[in-house]
């Protein structure tokens, strides 16, 4: 099921099941992922590239010639998938795009 929570008791902040492209940009470069579930917090996505627990990696949600946002995140559990190549990747936002914050 997609943007199924496997840890619903273990959340802090409530995610939502979304379907997004994003382009990924890590250490060793930039590759395409998708996003499939978000929260205020971070958010759930898989990627055909290396990252590391603990690493910083940029999110780019939206297309270039629309508007899109820029995620700073920290990398903080990456999971293998069925599909070769693909890495699933849990990461907690370090930086939110302004116009998507909330006034306090």
């Amino acid at each position: 099921l997609l943007g199924r929570d496997s840890w619903p008791g273990r959340r802090q902040h409530h995610r939502f099941a979304v379907s997004l492209p994003a382009e990924v940009k890590t250490r060793s470069g930039s590759c395409p992922g998708r996003v499939l579930n978000i929260s205020s917090a971070g958010m759930y996505l898989r990627l055909s590239g290396e990252v590391e627990v603990g690493g910083t990696i940029q999110v780019r949600l939206g297309r270039p010639t629309e508007v899109d946002y820029l995620f700073t995140c920290t990398v903080v559990r990456t999971e293998s998938t069925h599909i070769e190549g693909v890495v699933g990747c849990g990461v907690s936002f370090r930086c939110v795009p302004l116009e998507m914050r909330r006034a306090a």
